[in-house]
């Protein structure tokens, strides 16, 4: 097993590493049985011969459930998602101590500072781009946040390099990024996402790897660390988790939101606020 002092070099030197072994294959069952418990009463809600009796309770089944929701109705297949994101067993797995001790660590922050942002679900179904995210950095969405850590797991199934995982420039932590906002990739505006999109032209001289992965392990990123997401060439979904563990400390507000942007009433930014002092 890696030392914390090693986590937190290959950080800064890397710009992201990876924790090996860090949720248990109990936890990683229970997750996944949650999963499937939520999708048979979602598709039971829905008056459609599409989803009529059905009883997902094998990974086949969910997979089949979340390519039909997705073609059926992209709002309904949205809301799943983000409603997955509320389970109790998705919640249980991202608060694992050993995490908390490792950021604590690489961030040098007391374990008792720092905080855990709601964790979402990422489904990539296959050969679909509507969902892809362009290549991109943490920062640029997180403005006024100064210290934390982005992190990524695999769950149901691992992370392979054609299964839709995600793709990273190696050591491009150490800059800032100008970028374009708009929605896409699709072209219809109202399901296609928010982007934040860094040109490739500031990608030259960086290597990129997709991140192969396997059920039980996490990667965490630089805030500034440019990735992108890639196609599912398979016939399979692929399922990830990303949240952020964070602190305060550098920030110039004491706004909640860890979204806050700047230009943007924020209550929270008086001139009274100061980075916290040791």
């Amino acid at each position: 097993m890696q030392s914390n002092y090693n986590y937190r070099d290959q950080f800064f030197k890397s710009g992201s590493f990876k924790i090996n072994d860090l949720f248990s294959k109990s936890d990683l069952k229970n997750l996944e049985i949650n999963l499937y418990d939520l999708a048979t009463q979602f598709a039971k809600k829905i008056n459609n011969k599409i989803f009529k009796n059905q009883n997902i309770n094998n990974f086949n089944k969910f997979n089949k459930f979340c390519i039909n929701l997705e073609k059926y109705n992209k709002d309904y297949f949205f809301n799943f998602a983000t409603m997955a994101s509320n389970t109790f067993e998705l919640k249980k797995i991202s608060l694992n101590n050993r995490l908390r001790h490792i950021a604590s660590q690489v961030l040098d922050e007391k374990p008792n500072n720092l905080l855990f942002q709601h964790p979402t679900l990422l489904i990539n179904l296959p050969n679909n781009k509507r969902i892809l995210y362009h290549w991109h950095n943490a920062k640029n969405s997180y403005p006024k946040r100064n210290k934390y850590l982005n992190l990524w797991f695999p769950i149901i199934k691992d992370k392979t390099a054609n299964n839709g995982t995600m793709e990273i420039a190696n050591k491009s932590h150490k800059n800032d990024y100008p970028f374009l906002e708009f929605q896409g990739f699709s072209d219809n505006k109202k399901n296609a996402l928010s982007q934040y999109l860094v040109p490739e032209d500031y990608l030259k001289g960086y290597q990129t790897e997709k991140i192969i992965s396997k059920l039980g392990s996490c990667l965490a990123m630089h805030p500034n660390l440019l990735h992108t997401s890639t196609r599912n060439l398979t016939k399979n979904c692929s399922f990830v988790i990303i949240f952020k563990i964070w602190s305060i400390k550098d920030d110039l507000t004491l706004s909640s939101n860890i979204q806050q942007k700047y230009f943007m009433n924020d209550s929270c930014s008086g001139e009274d606020v100061q980075k916290a002092k040791n």
